[in-house]
This record gives structure tokens, sequence and C-alpha cells, in this order.
């Protein structure tokens, strides 16, 4: 995630130091005035000519008007959108940008760079305010430079020593094994520009729906010769048999489109040319049953849940009459604390091979002293 928070948590405190503004307040100030700037720099006022037209820069809904997309096709352009984007995301509709306009007229206007009408909306730059007088200086390096990724400390466990943690009502503890053996990973790229772009022909995923109907017997095939392929282009739709991955895209379809039944189709497919898939569920129920089809296929299937809810999850896979793979994915148990169960049979094992031989040895002795 980008870092998008620290710049204003400074510019708060000192307001809150300088004026008598709220902090509320203060978040409209921050927020409209880099809105309207942006559109200053974007140099689409003509366009947006009101203030309550930013969230369009904002939502999704950017690109159903193309003429205002052809506006922003410079690379500088392009960050300055990512970067308003990363910094204020909520602004997605007209209702939550209204609110934050008649906050914004509440402030006092010898605080405010800009002059907003009250009923149309429409927005003038005006003399710059004494306090915080540097703002569009700040502005236009948020907006124009990489916004840089957060980071935050982690405190490593140290081994042999036992940690005690709460989740909910209960207290767990896990034992780090002193020889606990370290898997030595692989740098990931996160930067856009390293990544090779993936394609995916129709006839292949014709091949991953036959191996899901193989092993799955879910009509794969069948469903992926109902849905058609189509790509926005210009003011329309294109249809197209390869579906190319090189940046983000936007799977859109009506309700029983076809849209999961591509995404496990997809999934397989670019599995089986060896690459690595994350896909991101918003409900742990869907993530178990995408998880026991893919393992089905033959592919290694890693569920990443939190440890908090996964009473709750349990409870929930268990209604719906889940399958065994579930309750694996969701077991309490750390496999650190089964790690050093092991260790220590093993350790035992070693000590009875070597102290049983001596202990016979010294018994013998004894028996050989009496006679």
């Amino acid at each position: 995630m980008r870092e998008t928070r620290s710049w204003r948590y400074k510019v708060t405190q000192s307001l809150q130091k300088q004026t008598s503004l709220h902090k509320d307040q203060i978040e409209a100030l921050l927020d409209l005035e880099l809105c309207l700037f942006a559109i200053e720099k974007l140099g689409v006022q003509s366009e947006l000519e009101t203030a309550i037209s930013v969230w369009l820069l904002i939502s999704n809904r950017f690109y159903l008007f193309p003429r205002l997309a052809l506006l922003v096709e410079t690379v500088e352009a392009k960050r300055t959108l990512f970067n308003l984007r990363q910094l204020v995301p909520y602004l997605t509709n007209q209702d939550v940008t209204e609110q934050l306009l008649k906050l914004y007229n509440q402030i006092p206007s010898k605080y405010r760079a800009y002059d907003v009408d009250d009923k149309t909306y429409r927005f003038t730059r005006k003399s710059m305010p004494s306090i915080w007088g540097n703002r569009f200086e700040r502005f236009e390096e948020l907006l124009g430079n990489k916004l840089k990724y957060r980071q935050r400390t982690v405190k490593y466990a140290e081994p042999g020593k036992e940690y005690r943690f709460r989740s909910g009502e209960n207290t767990y503890s896990v034992r780090i094994p002193k020889n606990l053996p370290l898997c030595q990973g692989r740098v990931l790229s996160v930067h856009r520009e390293n990544n090779k772009a993936i394609s995916v022909t129709r006839e292949e995923m014709e091949s991953a729906a036959n191996l899901l109907d193989e092993h799955c017997g879910q009509n794969h095939k069948g469903r992926l010769s109902d849905i058609i392929l189509e790509h926005f282009q210009g003011m329309g739709f294109v249809e197209l048999d390869t579906i190319v991955f090189d940046g983000v895209k936007n799977l859109v379809g009506l309700l029983n489109a076809g849209k999961s039944t591509l995404i496990e189709i997809l999934t397989v497919a670019v599995a089986k040319r060896g690459h690595r898939v994350g896909i991101v569920f918003n409900e742990v129920v869907t993530c178990l049953r995408m998880a026991s089809l893919l393992k089905k296929v033959g592919l290694r299937v890693s569920v990443v849940i939190g440890q908090r809810n996964r009473k709750v999850h349990l409870e929930n896979w268990h209604s719906v009459d889940g399958g065994i793979d579930g309750f694996t994915h969701l077991s309490t148990a750390c496999p650190l604390t089964d790690f050093s169960r092991h260790v220590e049979k093993a350790i035992l094992r070693v000590f009875q091979t070597l102290i049983f031989p001596l202990a016979i040895f010294i018994n013998l002795k004894l028996l050989t002293i009496r006679l």
C-alpha cells in the first residue's frame, strides 16, 4: 500500500495549533483543495466546471467519458490521476462530495484558497492565505511524484521463546523452536514495468475448462462457450479471443454472466503455465470452495485467512455442508506447535538410542562385580 497519511497528519497538527478549525474541517480543506488543484493541473476545467464534479476523477465512471479520458493520456497526467485516487479514495460519488463541499464552505474564507459558490458549485482560485501558504507546492509534490510504499516496523520472534496473544476472549500461546528451518524466499517485484504481459488464448481457456470438467464435472466448457469476451475500445466494445494481462483489468458482467467461471478457468490456465496466481475473495466460504476446486485439478493451493474469526468461518463452512478441505484450511492449531512436538520426539529418540545401551552396559558391569 502507498503512504498516504503521513503528510496529512503533519499538516493537521500544524493547522490545529495555528487555527481554531476542527479536525473534520481540516480534513475537508486538505481533500477538496487537493482535488481542485488536480483539476487545474490536469487542465480539465472545461470538462469539470464545478467542484462537485471532482468525484468523477476518482470514480471508475471516469472512463465512461472518452473526451475526459483523452485529456489524461500523458505519463504525468496518469501519475497525477493515480496519486489522487490513492490520496482521496473515498470520493467516489456525488453525495459524499456534496457533504465535503458543505463542510468546506463552513471554513472561514481567510483559511481557504478557493471560493466555491453555494448554489452552482463553480470554483475560482483566490489569493493565497497567510496560514499554510505553501499548500500548492505541497499538492504539486504529492501529485507529481511517485508515492512511497507504506512501511512499518516488524519485530521478529526470537527462537526458543514462548509468546502469548489474545484473540477475542481466548488467549493462545506458541513456542518458537530453536532450530526452526528458514525458507529463503525470492524477491517479488511490485513495479509493473518489470513484469511481462501474460496472454491467455481462447484455446488455452478451453483446455483449462476441459481439465476442470475432467476432475470436477461442473460443465466449465459448456459455460465457457456461452461467454462472449469483449474489450472496451473507443466508443464501444470489440469482441476478442485473447486476454492480455498487462495491468489492471476490470471484469464486468451481469448476474450469472460467467465472471466466476471465467476466473476459475483463467486461474487454471495461467497456473498450468507456471505462474503463481493470487485471488482475493470478500467471503471465506467462496474462498474455500475455490481452493477445493483448484486442488482437484492438481494445483498447489494455500489459503491465507486471518486467525481472529476462524471459529466463525468454521461454523459457516459447516452450515453449508463444506468438504473436509475447508476444515484443514480453517484449523486453529499453530503449525509451530506440531513442529516443536516432532522435534522433541526426535530428540527423545536420539536420547533413548544413546542412553539405553549405556544403561545396559552399566547393569552388566554391576552384575559382573556381584559375581
